[in-house]
């Protein structure tokens, strides 16, 4: 059996989005990577017994892209929320958009906060906990630090995120495998192996 999800990565231009994105779904990293307008992959893995499929739509980082944020909630069940740990405004950015999204969409809403860049220890200015009110204020909710250059804790999050789906979906009375946006497909026939993560709820 097998599940299909769609998810969106949100957060403000710079702070390494599309680098996470394409660590995830390509396994690969590229220092001079031109700013993402915005784009969407699909990927598929084995995660505890289960194959998902996940559709990732990396947003583009626009100063103001408040109107994009209805659309994004229509189309997206589940979100990765990316700062930068070397800048605090970007955190701003990431702590207003939870703030629309438990607004809009309502505290059931899954969402993992991450704190990017972990690689540049000497700049970074984020302490750790820096979340925490807003991991408090979802049931669904949980904090990785990474960095997309040296693959750390990408999929770990990403994989993170499904489970806070399927956490939500039991917790409905519901199937693992049904989501908001969701449809079942055909077991892959090449699956990652599956690599443990830790678990925040």
């Amino acid at each position: 059996m097998s599940f299909f999800y769609k998810i969106a990565v949100l957060g403000a231009g710079g702070v390494g989005k599309s680098d996470l994105v394409l660590r995830f779904t390509q396994d690969r990293f590229e220092d001079n990577w031109d700013p993402t307008i915005e784009d969407q992959y699909t990927t598929t893995f084995e995660l505890d017994g289960f194959a998902v499929r996940l559709e990732i739509l990396d947003t583009a980082g626009q100063e103001d892209f408040s109107h994009l944020l209805d659309i994004y909630l229509q189309e997206r069940e589940a979100y990765l929320l990316v700062y930068s740990l070397t800048d605090a405004s970007t955190l701003e950015k990431v702590c207003s958009i939870a703030t629309f999204i438990f607004n809009t969409r309502g505290a059931n809403t899954p969402i993992i906060f991450v704190g990017n860049k972990s690689d540049l220890e000497k700049e970074i200015c984020i302490e750790k906990g820096a979340v925490s009110a807003y991991i408090e204020s979802f049931k669904y909710a949980a904090c990785y630090e990474t960095s997309a250059k040296f693959n750390t804790n990408v999929k770990e999050a990403f994989y993170q995120l499904v489970r806070l789906l399927w956490k939500r979906n039991k917790e409905r009375n519901c199937d693992i495998g049904i989501s908001d946006i969701g449809i079942e497909l055909p077991i892959p026939e090449e699956t990652e192996k599956r690599k443990k993560c830790c678990i925040f709820f």
